[in-house]
Formats: structure tokens, sequence, C-alpha cells
């Protein structure tokens, strides 16, 4: 592992003065009025996997986003599930998400685990064509995210993301206010909440041994990252299939 010593992707001001939506983060149950939900384009769920992981920190969260008519997201919902080895349990809080947000797409991290969560929620009923695989790559000179369609020795559709890139992006979005987020739900350094996990995200450039230098995006040790990734699943999901990549030139009116 490389050492942490980069530069944070976003501070907690970003993350405070980007929590501009009228209504707390409920897990358990959530508070988003009906007629609010309405008023978004489309609303999509991104799930990040957990597994316990080193130091038992890493845990599946899923996070449900909406797209506005002007082209700001919003993150409209997140939980934390506290049960990484339960995997029809997951899948079943996840599919109840899904439904009471009415949600058009699904965005998760396919890896082994995602895998197998995927499998449980199609048998549950949720349509094959509403359910975005995502891999996260590097490939700085294509396009941040491409489509990878099934072959024979891998029978499942997916996407590559350009990880670094995307989670810049992220980032960049909310110091601009492009992304938003319900109230900052940090309460104590024992509770940090879930937008705290971007606060993990450290930036390194790395000098490789034959080519030119590499950015890679870092976890601090012991903090947790997940919803991190499941708002930049969900983000890359919804920008991809409206066609709405933010340019952030024109949005800092540079």
């Amino acid at each position: 592992a490389l050492p942490i010593f980069g530069a944070k992707l976003v501070t907690e001001t970003d993350l405070i003065t980007a929590a501009v939506l009228p209504y707390e983060n409920n897990p358990i149950t959530p508070t988003v009025p009906l007629q609010q939900k309405r008023e978004y384009v489309m609303r999509v769920m991104g799930v990040d996997w957990g597994g316990g992981g080193e130091n038992e920190i890493s845990f599946t969260v899923m996070t449900v986003m909406g797209l506005r008519a002007d082209g700001k997201l919003d993150i409209m919902y997140g939980r934390r599930l506290l049960t990484p080895h339960d995997h029809m349990e997951e899948a079943r809080q996840i599919m109840k998400v899904f439904n009471a947000f009415d949600c058009s797409h699904l965005a998760h991290d396919y890896n082994g685990a995602g895998s197998l969560r995927e499998t449980f929620m199609i048998q549950a009923g949720l349509p094959y064509n509403k359910i975005c695989p995502i891999v996260y790559t590097r490939s700085a000179s294509k396009d941040i995210m491409t489509y990878h369609k099934s072959q024979h020795e891998h029978h499942r559709d997916y996407w590559l993301l350009d990880k670094a890139r995307a989670l810049q992006l992220v980032c960049q979005c909310f110091k601009l206010k492009w992304l938003r987020s319900f109230k900052y739900d940090k309460v104590s350094k024992d509770n940090p909440g879930l937008l705290c996990d971007f606060l993990s995200l450290t930036e390194n450039k790395v000098e490789m041994p034959r080519g030119p230098d590499i950015y890679m995006i870092q976890r601090s040790p012991h903090s947790p990252d997940d919803f991190a990734h499941a708002v930049t699943y969900g983000a890359a999901i919804i920008w991809h299939v409206s066609k709405s990549w933010p340019n952030l030139a024109m949005i800092a009116k540079m």
C-alpha cells in the first residue's frame, strides 16, 4: 500500500456549504415528500457493496440521487447497512428503498459480492435493464465512462468508470454546489454520518517507472469511503443516461 500524504479532494466546509436541501437524512424511514420527489427529472440509486474489509470499516452503503431540470444533482437519501455478510437482507433493503423512490436505475460496483446480490434482486423482480454494473478502471486516454459488452467468457454487460476522474468530478461539483445534499449529518467524531466519507479521499501523484506519472485516489486509513463511491456510481449513471456530464468551466462561470 502506498503512504497516504496527499491532498484531500474535498473539505468539510465544502460539504457543509453544499448541504442545502431543506431536510435531514432519515436512513430508516425516508422523509423526502412525494411532491418533492416528483420535481426531479430522474431518480437513481447508487450502491457500494461492503464486506467488512480491513479493520471492519467497509459496509454496504446506498444512496438515492435526483436530477433537477437545471442540471444540478441532489443527494436525497443515504443509509449504511451494518450487515455485510447478510447478502439477502441487504438486497431486500435496497429494493425497498429503490421502489419507495421509484428509481429508474440502480448503479452498483460490480465485484464478486455485487454480482451475487444483483442475482438476488433480479430473482426478486428488479428488471435486468434497470441495473447498471460499474467497474472502476484507470483510462485517462479514453472517455470517463465506457460500455463493455458481454463476451463469451463473461456474459454480463457492464460499464467501466475512470475512478480518479469520476471522484474528482463529483468533489468539484460539491465545491461548486452543482451537487447538493441533505443537511450535514455529522453528529460527533464517533458518529460522523455519511457525508464525512468524502473526507477520506486523498489525491496522490505517483511516479511510474515507465510512462507518465499518474494520479491515484486513496482512502485515509481507518476511515470509510463507501458513501463517496455510492454517490459517484449514481452520479455517473445519471450523467451518462441523461447526456448531461457537467461543464465545470461553465458552472464556475470561467
